[in-house]
Parts: C-alpha cells; sequence; structure tokens
C-alpha cells in the first residue's frame, strides 16, 4: 500500500521497534506508525519511507547518512511537514 497523498506534519520521537528516534509522519489515514528511517530495499520496509539516494534501481544507498540529515533539520525547526504526492502513470 502507498502512503496517501497529502501534506502530514513530522515529528521525532522514540521508536520502541528501532530503539532510537526517528521521524514519524502523523494522522496518516490507514496507518498508523509511518517513520523516516534507513533501509536500501523494499525488505526494509513495510510501508514507511527510506531515505538515500535512488542511483542503482531496486537500492536505496547513504540511508544511514540521509536519515541523520533528516533528523537534523527536523529538529532545527520548530514545525516540519512533508508532502507525499499522489502516484501516478504515465504512458
Amino acid at each position: 500500500m502507498l502512503i496517501p497523498a497529502g501534506k502530514y506534519k513530522v515529528i521525532v520521537n522514540h521508536s520502541n521497534r528501532f530503539s532510537r528516534d526517528l521521524p514519524l509522519l502523523l494522522n496518516v489515514a490507514g496507518f498508523t506508525g509511518v517513520r523516516i528511517h534507513r533501509g536500501n530495499t523494499s525488505k526494509d520496509t513495510q510501508g514507511c519511507i527510506l531515505p538515500g539516494k535512488n542511483d542503482k534501481i531496486g537500492w536505496v544507498s547513504y540511508s544511514t547518512q540521509y536519515e541523520q540529515k533528516i533528523i537534523d533539520l527536523i529538529q532545527s525547526y520548530q514545525k516540519c511537514w512533508i508532502t507525499i504526492l499522489p502516484n501516478f502513470l504515465i504512458m
């Protein structure tokens, strides 16, 4: 399933599952616990956002570094939102 298109407030708080502070998207319809966390393939997520570079098909590079950069950015602002664009097919 895809995260529904929309604008979501993002906070950083402790994830019990990952045992560290991670970004969390709030009020995602039909979902709970949508986080931004490191990972390299679709096997590393159950619908969360994996940050990094998509420089190889099916692989996310530099995910650990990008996770920390995103956490630092979110924590430097009082409020933060992420916009999820709709998924569509271009033919």
